[in-house]
């Protein structure tokens, strides 16, 4: 760090909080003549980009002493390889200069629970997604702001508007936990901060987050009185939105999965061992992701139990119940669904929204209840076409090539 940027950078940390994060604020500089003209923002779907995607990790992490060398040069870890997490791309003509991953927790959880408790969001109920994986590659540093900003916007919008999540995450280390507190509207997790985080091969860590449906609200109070160009909750507008490339949705979904078959085997088997170092458990949860007959050779086997027979799906849609009730749908099958909600009832009729104006008529049985988190699992008895239809688009998203 130049002595300039080291002295501005020790006197605005010497600051109080609140006028430390002002400042922060005032720092921002972003317009189209900052922006790298040629800057495409997207979700990873081809094995070039999750390649350069995963060496751009590698190379940041190795750099800072949070990972060690390996012979393919690639940071790869067993997360990466759920269907729930979406790998996030910045491209500068044609190739990758940054990455982020979106961790959505499930059955195994997300990294930084390890150190970070929780435990009150999961026992609601609520939907958490860990922000992880942040790298610049080296040659586009100088420019990390115009890049990694509007990387940080598109990870808000579709955290919030695609993945439908309750809450957001991230782990950072101490020394930059102010730019996400400050411009980005996190908070601590925990008064706490770790020493040594396995997931940082050792390196300190803070745990942050937020509530993601007042978000915006609190981004548009952070920047309202801020120019245009210093304004991170403008960063949708028309000015910078032909920076983003959007997925395309037919039918309601909280997931984008494009790891085909090919993919998963060729990262996590042949480049790395993830699939060699998984627990039975998370074996397990895999198969019941990947439970096509595509997957078959390519997922490992558990040794002790079967998996179920069916592929799951994250969707945050919603159902209606006695013509009135609105029941959210958190995950759903061709043969059941987990919803937040009791029904009073042991079978009955759901009308379940499955796209703009598009509805599925099921005729379902309650199999189990958590009064505690308020949601239960349904079996679905009798379904019609339009659910047929719609299990098969959700099962597109995982086996096409």
């Amino acid at each position: 760090m130049k002595p300039a940027k080291k002295a501005l950078k020790a006197i605005i940390e010497s600051l109080p909080k609140l006028l430390r994060f002002k400042v922060i604020r005032r720092l921002v500089k972003l317009d189209e003549k900052t922006i790298p003209e040629n800057l495409m923002i997207k979700l990873a779907e081809t094995q070039e980009e999750f390649q350069q995607a995963y060496h751009i990790l590698y190379d940041a992490f190795v750099e800072c002493g949070y990972q060690r060398k390996n012979s393919n040069e690639l940071k790869i870890i067993k997360y990466f390889a759920l269907p729930t997490t979406t790998t996030i791309v910045a491209k500068l003509n044609d190739k990758v200069i940054g990455t982020m991953s979106l961790i959505r927790r499930g059955p195994i959880g997300i990294p930084l629970e390890k150190e970070f408790d929780i435990s009150k969001i999961v026992e609601q109920g609520k939907s958490i997604v860990e922000i992880s994986s942040l790298a610049i590659s080296k040659e586009a540093r100088h420019q990390k702001g115009p890049i990694f900003l509007p990387l940080c916007f598109y990870i808000y919008n579709y955290i919030c508007n695609y993945m439908q999540s309750d809450y957001a995450t991230i782990a950072v280390n101490p020394s930059v936990s102010d730019f996400y507190e400050g411009l980005l509207a996190f908070s601590l997790l925990e008064k706490k901060s770790v020493e040594k985080y396995d997931f940082a091969n050792g390196a300190p860590a803070v745990g942050l987050i937020r509530k993601c449906s007042n978000w915006s609200d609190d981004m548009y109070y952070l920047f309202k009185d801020a120019p245009n160009n210093r304004n991170l909750h403008l960063l949708g507008s028309e000015t910078v939105k032909k920076y983003y490339q959007w997925p395309e949705r037919t039918y309601a979904k909280a997931m984008d999965p494009k790891l085909t078959p090919a993919l998963l085997n060729y990262f996590f088997s042949n480049a790395s061992q993830i699939f060699d170092e998984l627990t039975e458990n998370e074996k397990l949860v895999l198969q019941s992701y990947y439970s096509s007959p595509e997957y078959k050779d390519i997922i490992p086997k558990n040794k002790i139990k079967v998996a179920r027979s069916s592929n799951r799906y994250i969707v945050n849609t919603y159902a209606i119940f006695k013509s009135s009730k609105i029941l959210k749908v958190i995950e759903t099958s061709i043969t059941g669904l987990k919803i937040n909600g009791l029904p009073d009832e042991d079978q009955f009729k759901l009308t379940v929204r499955i796209a703009e104006e598009k509805y599925a008529h099921l005729t379902v049985t309650k199999v189990w209840e958590d009064f505690k988190s308020q949601t239960c699992g349904l079996k679905i008895d009798k379904s019609d076409f339009n659910w047929s239809e719609y299990i098969h688009y959700l099962n597109g998203d995982l086996v096409k090539s």
